[in-house]
């Protein structure tokens, strides 16, 4: 495990502690509020994180001029899940 890795379990780490800490509150709507801000929290980090992850396999690609199926070893995901990101790539920068 590197450094990265070691980041992101923290931030897991601290994410669950987050939730427990929510579950253990007695107030049903402060809990609630709680809960809800959290989730929309991790919705909005999810789709930064889920750019980020189309924007470094598209510089990977063009970079290396891979085709998909080296590139989905590369990268450890599956061909078809390495083509709905391609295509979501595709489909946002049309888009933009």
């Amino acid at each position: 495990m590197d450094g990265s890795d070691d980041e992101v379990a923290a931030a897991l780490a601290a994410a669950s502690a987050a939730l427990d800490s929510i579950r253990d509150r007695h107030d049903d709507p402060e809990k609630f509020r709680a809960v809800r801000e959290l989730a929309e929290g991790f919705r909005a980090l999810s789709e930064h994180a889920s750019a980020e992850a189309r924007e470094v396999v598209a510089r990977i690609r063009d970079r290396d001029n891979l085709k998909l199926r080296p590139l989905a070893d590369q990268v450890g995901m599956s061909t078809t899940r390495l083509h709905q990101l391609i295509a979501a790539a595709k489909k946002e920068a049309s888009d933009a």
